[in-house]
């Protein structure tokens, strides 16, 4: 009994097949596939912990060494098992049909693990580039969605090309295709494309306070196809890309000094020695708060009720206080000083002067 079971292993091992192969090479096989697997699971664990141990996203640059561990940090383990899979096949004489899938599938893995590098990366320099400017999250996803839709249409047509499909017909399909969706979609593609020149050209930002016509309120939003405004009255205001760009803008938001301007009128009956110093009492109100300096203000006309002085002058724009603030402080200022002056303003008066017959 002994020595049939010694001469069955034997058999087993030396002369034997197992699916057309020796048991030997299927041991071979195991091996190849778990040294293959051991070893990518090694590395990515070493890489992982590396980049956690010496790097942060908080770091204010990508160096090749921190951009190498991230990326061998997400291997993916079924794309590990996918490739190591190849070789252990391979090693073995299997039919033409069982030696294609693997090849198959070994091209599919390796291209998808390319797929899922290609990806960290963008996301890893994404979010550098937003930690230098916050302001730029709009451009971010914009190049985000256009780089993966460039880089996942090349690489699956490689893919196919490497398995072996005619991809000349499948281009020009896609070329011809391409034209009728752009046709089918040119409204909303003129959106995009208005969001990418609002992006680059930067007419405004979000945060900025904006005027398109009759409409004013600050950005919150530049998407794809629509830009969102917040009103004065708090309500959202959603505007097309395309038309915005047709528009004309007014921004608020970069302005560095207001320019205000006002007509003073008084009274006819106000005295001339008085009527001289209306320039003198108006620019100490105007400058009686900081920031502010003053255009001219001169006697512009003699109106129906009133003796006009236009006044012009510069307010310039600061963190710690708003201008409409000054500007009321500043017409605040104007009415104590007035009254103190004895200087009145003039209203619409109509004197009737009566003849008895």
């Amino acid at each position: 009994m002994e020595n049939e079971v010694v001469n069955t292993i034997t058999q087993v091992t030396t002369g034997d097949l197992i699916w057309g192969n020796p048991f030997v090479d299927w041991v071979r096989a195991a091996i190849i596939f778990a040294v293959v697997i051991l070893a990518s699971g090694a590395i990515k664990f070493i890489a992982k912990t590396i980049y956690k141990k010496h790097f942060s996203e908080k770091d204010d640059e990508i160096t090749f060494r921190s951009f190498l561990f991230s990326n061998i940090a997400k291997l993916n383990f079924l794309v590990a098992i996918f490739i190591a899979l190849y070789p252990a096949i391979i090693s073995l004489v299997m039919p033409p049909r069982v030696d294609r899938i693997a090849k198959y599938l070994f091209i599919i893995a390796a291209f998808g693990q390319i797929l899922i590098w290609a990806s960290n990366t963008l996301e890893l320099y994404g979010k550098k580039y937003l930690q230098q400017h916050p302001d730029s999250a709009t451009a971010m996803n914009v190049f985000s969605l256009m780089w993966k839709i460039a880089a996942y249409t090349i690489i699956l047509l490689v893919m196919l090309d490497q398995l072996g499909f005619n991809i000349n017909a499948l281009i020009a399909g896609l070329g011809v295709g391409g034209i009728a969706v752009a046709f089918a979609l040119q409204n909303v593609l003129g959106d995009v494309f208005g969001s990418l020149a609002i992006i680059f050209d930067k007419p405004f930002k979000v945060g900025d306070v904006i005027q398109i016509g009759t409409f004013i309120g600050r950005v919150e939003k530049v998407g794809l196809k629509t830009t969102r405004i917040r009103s004065q009255r708090g309500e959202q205001l959603v505007f097309s890309n395309n038309e915005i760009l047709k528009s004309t803008i007014q921004n608020y938001g970069d302005l560095q000094e207001r320019r205000v301007s006002m007509l003073l009128g008084v009274t006819y009956e106000t005295p001339f020695e008085i009527l001289k110093k209306v320039p003198e009492v108006v620019r100490e109100a105007i400058f009686s708060r900081k920031n502010t300096s003053v255009d001219h203000i001169t006697l512009k006309e003699f109106a129906e009720s009133s003796i006009n002085f236009e006044v012009w002058y510069y307010i310039r724009i600061t963190e710690e206080q708003a201008w409409p603030e000054i500007e009321h402080e500043i017409n605040l200022e104007i009415v104590r000083l007035f009254e103190k002056e004895g200087i009145s303003f003039a209203y619409p008066t109509r004197t009737v002067y009566t003849k008895s017959l």
